[in-house]
């Protein structure tokens, strides 16, 4: 099935397939602006899949029409969510895959502090996009919960403190609920002083030196080449946080002529607050990510605490990282996401 939407200026094409054998029932939404030169040309892409014995184990049949219902209803939902405030990233492919194995997962807490600060930024990108008519604009909560991974209770407390605290408002009864809120000046200031606040902090760890003398980083990042995109888009936005992050790229100069077996070591198990390791199909293969995997285990075994910070690129299990382990699913995380809980751990360290 094909169907085709116009949702806020951009052009929305939607398919859906069942394949009963394996693979269960999948929902695609591919986006495009009025630039688009050809079909590979897309704002980006959300996809959603059930497998078989998911569907099985959750509907107890086979085949469900409740499956394709709320697969459908909750890609659609995330879909004009992230359109609406502004949550993804040109040409990326957001895809969540519902298995037996993880069916039952739980998600990877947000606080408080952070659910509030999306919306906020969300409905603040809302206004400044339609000057005019944000005050009447809508947004989809349960496409919002979706994106983020929280219940929709969660949701509900986070926007009742917001309100109760004049940074958001509605004009109609039950706002919070249909999704029909809007930002408020006092919140807008809370957003560009909490942007500062950041800034100040970031610079002023650096400036006073923070770092321990066997820390120099606060961030390393261990990646397989071939995943590269994704660890620069992360070590950039780091950066432009202030944040000191070794990432290859930037040290060209400092590892030319070291011994990279020794110094590599050194930088996963010694010289960082943490290590974000971005786990895909290529990473367990490779030389130089086993060694700083277990330079980096040895530091979270000495040290008893969450050190390595494990996001998934797919779903390859990595020899030592134990599935009980909290991790990040890049394919249904925000970058920006990603970036403020990186923020978070460094600033609770």
């Amino acid at each position: 099935m094909v169907r085709d939407e116009k949702y806020k200026g951009l052009d929305i094409y939607y398919h859906s397939n069942w394949n009963n054998e394996i693979n269960g029932f999948s929902f695609t939404a591919t986006v495009f602006d009025s630039t688009a030169k050809n079909e590979n040309d897309f704002l980006f892409i959300e996809k959603s899949q059930i497998s078989t014995i998911a569907i099985r184990m959750k509907y107890s049949a086979l085949i469900s029409d409740k499956a394709e219902n709320e697969i459908t209803e909750k890609t659609i939902a995330k879909v004009k969510t992230r359109i609406d405030f502004g949550l993804f990233d040109k040409g990326k492919e957001y895809f969540q895959c519902i298995t037996s194995e993880n069916i039952d997962e739980p998600n990877v807490p947000l606080e408080d502090e952070q659910i509030q600060d999306f919306l906020l930024k969300g409905l603040y990108n809302v206004r400044k996009s339609n000057p005019q008519t944000y005050i009447m604009a809508e947004f989809s909560p349960i496409g919002f919960c979706e994106i983020l991974k929280i219940s929709f209770d969660n949701y509900m407390f986070n926007a009742d403190l917001l309100m109760e605290d004049k940074y958001i408002d509605t004009k109609i009864e039950n706002g919070i609920e249909e999704g029909n809120l809007f930002v408020t000046s006092h919140g807008v200031k809370r957003i560009s002083e909490k942007t500062k606040k950041e800034e100040l902090k970031r610079i002023s760890s650096i400036s006073s030196s923070s770092l321990s003398n066997d820390e120099k980083y606060d961030v390393a990042i261990s990646f397989a080449g071939e995943d590269r995109d994704f660890a620069e888009m992360i070590a950039l936005k780091l950066k432009e946080k202030q944040v000191n992050v070794f990432y290859d790229n930037y040290e060209k100069a400092d590892l030319w002529g070291k011994n990279l077996y020794d110094y590599l070591s050194s930088v996963y198990s010694e010289k960082s607050k943490y290590c974000v390791m971005l786990l895909s199909k290529h990473y367990e293969n490779k030389l130089w990510t086993n060694l700083e995997r277990k330079s980096a285990q040895a530091r979270a075994f000495r040290e008893n605490r969450e050190y390595i910070l494990p996001i998934r690129i797919d779903d390859t299990k990595i020899t030592g990282i134990h599935e009980t382990i909290g991790y990040i699913d890049s394919k249904t995380h925000h970058i920006d996401e990603i970036i403020s809980m990186i923020l978070n751990k460094l600033n609770k360290f």
